[in-house]
């Protein structure tokens, strides 16, 4: 996803008619993956990819400033996608950056226990599964590892036939067949 972002942003700015002669990105990933992905599509670009590239170079320290503010600004007016949350969450999650005190604090003080977090978390932060580990339901789904589990074979228990083997499911249970006519 980020790296369709960039991609988006960049070939906007060229269909805008914007001349980008360089290109400086900071990985999400691989670095030579996302080097040679950004400069076959944009072969007339010089393309440099690199962990803390906003450290490296001014012009992304710039950009990232920029995003900061633009982030910021986002989250101030944000609007909960889950119905009945505006009006029951506070909003003073601090920073947003998953090492922030308040930002913490936050996600443990609006953590359901059953349905986790509002879409507003990014749940492939640590901070978020350690939370989800520590306070959400754990739930084991039956079967899971099982070759039983087959949907075609489910499908089948439910047919009358003396013949094919029933779904562990429905014997246990003492399921039965039942027709009527």
């Amino acid at each position: 996803m980020s790296h369709d972002c960039a991609i988006g942003m960049v070939q906007e700015m060229l269909d805008r008619g914007i001349n980008i002669t360089q290109l400086y990105v900071d990985t999400v990933g691989v670095e030579s993956i996302y080097q040679d992905k950004l400069q076959k599509l944009f072969p007339s670009m010089k393309v440099v990819v690199c962990k803390k590239c906003d450290d490296l170079y001014t012009i992304c320290s710039a950009g990232s400033i920029c995003a900061k503010v633009t982030r910021d600004e986002g989250m101030a007016v944000w609007k909960f996608l889950e119905p009945g949350l505006e009006e029951k969450i506070d909003k003073s999650w601090g920073s947003g950056y998953p090492g922030d005190a308040r930002t913490k604090e936050w996600l443990q003080e609006n953590y359901d226990t059953v349905f986790g977090l509002p879409t507003i978390a990014r749940f492939s932060w640590s901070t978020v599964k350690e939370i989800s580990k520590d306070k959400g339901i754990k739930i084991e789904w039956k079967d899971d590892d099982d070759d039983e589990n087959d949907p075609a074979q489910l499908a089948l228990s439910f047919l009358p036939n003396k013949r094919q083997k029933r779904h562990r499911f429905f014997n246990e249970r003492k399921m039965a067949v039942v027709e009527c006519f």
